[in-house]
């Protein structure tokens, strides 16, 4: 039995199969929508199952402790503003650092392309913070990390669920490793984004070297399509903010996600990882008041997740215990996938021969996307006052 019989609709292209094929007959190759799929060479493979077996989407797991769940907000306010949500990754980035520790976390290269990469310096965690809305590659970085961890040094590992399962997977979850998920919505394509790349180079004849899907120095925390990113030309840069982007608006309703994404194994109160962090979206209704800088919501599953919440409480200006069903209210992936979009499959239909400009019209033009659109279009230009009457009387 080999990892064809897990399917493309469970694959999440972690590689792990890949690393682990005793023959090397296994290679990630980009399909036909830009994801990384194993592919198995027949005339070495010996079927003897390894793959297959060593896969984390194959199967559930174990229920772990009830979770505990929490508001938190690091203290440090520049910090804050640069992080998506609360900024929780930095504080636990910065304590595993000051311990002597790596963290692994993902990046943009120098080519725009996101992959994890292993650091034990603050400066380089600090290019992790952010979402990054585009699948990244982990598979060097699973070498790298077991490395480190039998040299017994401790790891922070972040990344998506599947992502987190790998790495536990691949190095037997030692002591040393502490994991924490991202509460993925889903992830797009790297060929979709290599297009949006491109578009956007050629849009400004330049080259872009920074891009931000979450950023607060505008319209702050919670605002709906916050992205930015800035342009290279000859000796200056210049930032642009567009107003309703095609990308982002893809991912955020959900068009432009790997399969598998709509039948995520991770998804629920029984996460993979030691915490699991996002965003307190219900956090106005809870506390009756704006976190314009940003909260985030935790789920703290394992006793070391326990333990490194601990441990950062100096860096902490909230960290406060939510029941479960407000937790879970706030925030849907933490108790379904993302529903797949009947556009989906049209979307990437041929995206090999199609340029980012052909395709992004597909994203606002199709009917099942004109609900989401006006959702985004009211809560880009109504004004907040207007917002905050809506929900204060909401409930």
């Amino acid at each position: 039995m080999t990892i064809d019989k897990v399917g493309r609709e469970n694959c999440s292209g972690c590689s792990l199969c890949s690393l682990n094929c005793p023959h090397k007959c296994i290679t990630m190759q980009s399909d036909e929508e830009g994801f990384l799929q194993p592919v198995i060479d027949k005339s070495i493979c010996t079927d003897c199952g390894a793959c297959y077996h060593v896969c984390p989407c194959k199967e559930q797991y174990e229920e772990q402790k009830v979770p505990v769940y929490y508001a938190s907000a690091i203290r440090n306010k520049p910090l804050l503003k640069k992080s998506s949500s609360g900024g929780l990754f930095i504080a636990f980035a910065s304590f595993i650092i000051e311990q002597g520790g790596y963290v692994c976390g993902c990046v943009f290269n120098e080519q725009m392309v996101a992959e994890h990469i292993c650091t034990n310096s603050v400066e380089v965690v600090k290019q992790m913070m952010g979402s990054k809305y585009v699948q990244s590659t982990i598979t060097r970085c699973l070498v790298e990390v077991k490395r480190i961890l039998k040299d017994d040094k401790i790891v922070l590992f972040t990344g998506t669920a599947c992502q987190v399962a790998a790495v536990k997977q691949f190095t037997k979850n030692p002591a040393n490793l502490f994991c924490v998920d991202i509460l993925c919505h889903g992830v797009p394509s790297p060929l979709y984004f290599k297009k949006y790349v491109e578009y956007l180079q050629k849009k400004h004849n330049g080259r872009l070297v920074k891009i931000e899907f979450r950023n607060k120095d505008k319209r702050g925390w919670g605002a709906e399509h916050r992205t930015y990113y800035e342009i290279a030309k000859c000796s200056s840069t210049k930032g642009y903010r567009p107003f309703l982007p095609a990308y982002f608006s893809a991912f955020f309703w959900g068009v432009n996600l790997r399969e598998s994404c709509y039948n995520c194994k991770f998804t629920g109160t029984n996460r993979i990882s030691d915490i699991t962090i996002g965003d307190f979206w219900g956090s106005w209704y809870y506390f009756k008041k704006e976190f314009k800088e940003g909260i985030s919501i935790a789920s703290v599953n394992t006793d070391k997740g326990r333990k490194l919440l601990a441990d950062i409480n100096d860096y902490m200006e909230y960290c406060i215990e939510i029941p479960q069903k407000d937790a879970l209210g706030s925030n849907t992936n933490f108790y379904h996938p993302t529903i797949k979009p009947t556009s989906r499959d049209d979307f990437y239909n041929d995206i090999n021969h199609k340029s980012y400009g052909q395709m992004k019209w597909r994203v606002f033009l199709d009917k099942s996307s004109r609900r989401k659109l006006l959702v985004s279009i009211y809560g880009l230009m109504v004004p907040e006052y207007v917002k905050k009457l809506k929900r204060k009387f909401s409930r």
